[in-house]
């Protein structure tokens, strides 16, 4: 005679009871006198930002003030800031020896001076800015082989540009030119 298979069975899951309001009151009671204490829970606080990190508010139209812990407040114009941040991009290239330079959309009106980046610098995109005239402070880089200027509202291209000797891509879409340089 074969034995039936043995079944398991999976235990079952605790059953709760509803409790009442009264219940509930009761076994509370019942809990805290139990204890001895009550554990307070403090009113909720909203977050603040941790240490060290700054806020910026808009005070008159150009105006920008920052503040934040260990840092003076400064007053700055939107074209300070924009200078500020470009001579930033520069002095980080410098600094870590970078050949690539990135201030596309920065909305400066002028090119900053490249000439501390003279001989390093291999990659520069000027694009979605203002610039009015072609930079001819691009003319001293030496190594340059990249050079972008997209989106700018540039009239000509002076004939200087032939003394970039390595520039291979010259990209110089959407801008106003109407004559392009002999050579």
């Amino acid at each position: 005679m074969q034995k039936p298979p043995l079944l398991l069975r999976r235990p079952l899951p605790p059953k709760f009871t509803k409790l009442s309001l009264h219940e509930k009151k009761t076994h509370t009671e019942t809990l805290v006198t139990e204890n001895g204490n009550i554990e307070s829970v403090p009113k909720q606080i909203p977050p603040r930002p941790p240490e060290g990190l700054t806020k910026t508010e808009k005070i008159e139209s150009e105006i920008h003030v920052v503040r934040g812990e260990g840092f003076k407040t400064v007053a700055a114009t939107r074209y300070e800031t924009i200078t500020a941040m470009t001579n930033l991009a520069i002095v980080n290239c410098q600094v870590y020896g970078r050949n690539a330079l990135n201030l596309k959309g920065f909305f400066i009106l002028n090119c900053p001076d490249l000439t501390p980046l003279a001989f390093q610098l291999i990659y520069l995109n000027l694009s979605f800015n203002d610039l009015h005239y072609f930079p001819t402070e691009i003319l001293c880089l030496k190594n340059l082989q990249i050079l972008k200027l997209r989106n700018n509202p540039i009239k000509e291209i002076p004939s200087e540009i032939q003394q970039l000797e390595f520039l291979r891509i010259f990209t110089i879409a959407f801008n106003l030119i109407t004559v392009l340089p002999i050579g």
